[in-house]
């Protein structure tokens, strides 16, 4: 999650591996534990987003809205190949369904795909603070950490 919120402080030209290396320490954790750790991070994201009414598309909705999100950042983090893997994990999640056994259900994860993973988790948690208010993602990981949710 710290890496997640360092995305959100991140300024034009900031070195994004050095940041995350900061908040997390790859050699202790990992790439692939770290991706995983985002995944979920991802399907937690989609199951608190509700409407008063339950809308059912509203997670659907937001799997367009950050593919298209992730696209226009024009990330060299996050090339357009890994665009339909990452729309589908999404999906999966819209769908409550598990992201990383989702994506492990197409092969090995490649190291390449942490980035883009995380990236992914930015966008859909900034929509989540949008909708319940800024913050409230944090607020909702910190009371699951702490066995209060």
């Amino acid at each position: 999650m710290r890496a997640v919120e360092g995305l959100h402080a991140r300024l034009p030209g900031d070195d994004l591996d050095r940041e995350i290396a900061l908040a997390i320490d790859f050699d202790i954790w990992g790439r692939g534990t770290l991706t995983h750790a985002v995944m979920l991070l991802i399907g937690v994201a989609f199951s608190v987003i509700k409407t008063p009414d339950d809308e059912p598309t509203l997670g659907h909705r937001i799997v367009g809205a950050a593919v298209n999100a992730l696209r226009s950042l024009e990330l060299p983090e996050v090339p357009d190949e890994v665009l339909p893997t990452l729309a589908g994990g999404l999906t999966a999640a819209a769908f409550g369904q598990d992201v990383h056994g989702w994506r492990a259900s197409l092969g090995s994860i490649p190291d390449s795909e942490t980035l883009p993973w995380t990236y992914a988790c930015y966008v859909v948690v900034g929509f989540v603070d949008d909708y319940l208010g800024p913050g409230e993602f944090g607020q909702i990981v910190a009371q699951i950490t702490e066995g209060r949710a």
